[in-house]
């Protein structure tokens, strides 16, 4: 499954033609879920862990960012990772139940 963010360039009818004659199982706009930082494993788990040990620390060059990054990913914990994808339904449910507002 494949679903973009709400950027204009993403809803735009050429990039939804692109995708639905080359991306099987594309979501459409219109199924896409409200933009929620409390929907997406993405949002609420890897980008603040890779944050906080990205930042941990100091980096004098795009390349050592750009490893430390890598790092962080490949390392990731991924007992972690896979809890945070099986409560995604339940989270997108929250999401529904709270109208699209604020969940914990």
């Amino acid at each position: 499954m494949f679903q973009q963010d709400s950027a204009a360039a993403h809803k735009a009818k050429v990039t939804q033609a692109w995708f639905y004659t080359n991306v099987p199982y594309h979501w459409s706009p219109d199924l896409w879920p409200p933009s929620s930082p409390y929907c997406y494993p993405l949002d609420y788990i890897v980008w603040g862990v890779v944050e906080a040990e990205v930042n941990n620390e100091p980096h004098n060059t795009k390349d050592a960012l750009r490893k430390k990054i890598t790092a962080v990913m490949t390392n990731m914990n991924r007992k972690e990772l896979a809890r945070a994808c099986r409560r995604f339904r339940f989270r997108l449910e929250q999401v529904v139940e709270a109208n699209g507002d604020y969940i914990e």
